[in-house]
């Protein structure tokens, strides 16, 4: 995995240049999470002057990156995947080989055909001047409380998640820009 904090947007340029790992092969799953998943964390003073538009931008512009290192890698089609991780305030992505891959996710997931509505959920949260790991913000929970010993008093966590196959549903879009 890359953990990467965010300072700058030479920061950004360093994750679009990042070489991607695609095997082909199922039983290098593995091997292909540890390469390519990213959670991007972001510095306080420069999140609070970036944009939807731009982190939108970036997003699109990652896609397109990452269809051409697939197309040039050849053993495609890859999954890609984006989601906001609410916990650690992280934005992360992968792109693991084939297309109807098992996502390792441990929650139901409300798959999204579009990634902005993550990208605002994120950058709200990350622009709140709330500190979201105050004490004011931590439930404590004993033994006997509801949810404490059953599985069944916890609400079930959905997780929004983009996800798109490329080069697939890029490919028309990836060669329109080789010709123009």
């Amino acid at each position: 995995m890359n953990y990467i904090t965010i300072k700058n947007y030479h920061d950004l340029e360093y994750i679009l240049n990042a070489d991607i790992l695609i095997t082909g092969d199922i039983h290098r799953q593995r091997e292909e999470l540890d390469h390519n998943t990213w959670n991007l964390s972001f510095d306080n003073n420069f999140i609070k002057n970036f944009s939807l538009v731009e982190l939108n931008d970036f997003i699109k512009k990652l896609i397109d990156i990452r269809t051409e290192q697939i197309i040039n890698i050849g053993r495609g089609p890859a999954t890609f995947y984006l989601w906001y991780d609410e916990q650690s305030l992280n934005l992360c992505f992968d792109v693991l080989s084939g297309n109807n891959v098992k996502l390792p996710f441990g929650c139901t997931l409300n798959v999204l055909n579009k990634f902005e509505s993550i990208l605002k959920k994120s950058l709200k949260d990350l622009q709140s001047d709330t500190n979201y790991l105050s004490w004011e913000n931590i439930e404590i929970v004993e033994p006997g409380d509801p949810g404490w010993d059953n599985e069944n008093d916890e609400p079930e966590y959905i997780l929004d998640l983009y996800v798109v196959v490329l080069p697939e549903n890029n490919l028309t879009n990836f060669f329109k820009k080789l010709v123009s």
